[in-house]
């Protein structure tokens, strides 16, 4: 789904359309490098979402336009509840090396991440964004070492932490979430009027 959510946010009158599709390709290759590495090496993992986002996310479902079918509409949210369902597991279960916070203000619009290694760390910032309306298209990306830029953003990361929901508090809205945006069912569409035959 991931795959088709990143096609379907490229436009169809975009110049060089296909060149871009092949970069859906290879990043869907990078994620699969990256899932492998992180199952041998099982480096520890802080990762903060923001509340608002994650709403939008259920309410909208994991679409690259909204110009679908609202039969799709509907299949593409069931996936998006899903994950967060996948999400509301993890923080009940608390595993080893992974820890997820839920922050109820909006997120700083680039994300970043902080790698740790053991002879330094890096820093790097991304404008770019997967799931929900993604972009892979559009912005400029950086990464530093610089001192300076580390210790703002550890700044940052330790204040939202603070005040981040964790743990069964998290998973509890989640849940809570999922619970007040059931999505309505589709109704089927009406079936054409049959015709009425006259007798006689």
């Amino acid at each position: 789904m991931l795959e088709t959510t990143l096609r379907e946010s490229i436009p169809e009158d975009l110049e060089n359309r296909d060149r871009a599709l092949d970069d859906v390709a290879r990043i869907l290759n990078v994620l699969r490098e990256r899932k492998i590495s992180y199952r041998q090496r099982r480096p520890s993992i802080v990762n903060m979402m923001s509340a608002l986002e994650m709403e939008r996310f259920v309410r909208s479902g994991m679409v690259g336009h909204y110009n679908l079918p609202e039969a799709e509409l509907h299949e593409r949210r069931m996936i998006a509840r899903a994950e967060i369902g996948h999400f509301a597991k993890l923080l009940e279960n608390e595993p080893i090396g992974i820890q997820i916070g839920i922050v109820a203000e909006t997120l700083p619009q680039s994300g970043f991440q902080i790698f740790r290694q053991p002879e330094r760390e890096i820093l790097t910032v991304s404008p770019f964004r997967l799931g929900e309306h993604p972009n892979i298209r559009v912005g400029v990306a950086m990464v530093t070492s610089a001192p300076e830029a580390l210790a703002l953003h550890h700044k940052v990361v330790d204040e939202m932490w603070k005040g981040a929901m964790k743990g069964s508090n998290a998973s509890r809205f989640l849940r809570d979430l999922l619970e007040r945006t059931q999505p309505r069912p589709v109704l089927a569409e009406a079936s054409a009027p049959t015709a009425l035959r006259r007798t006689r």
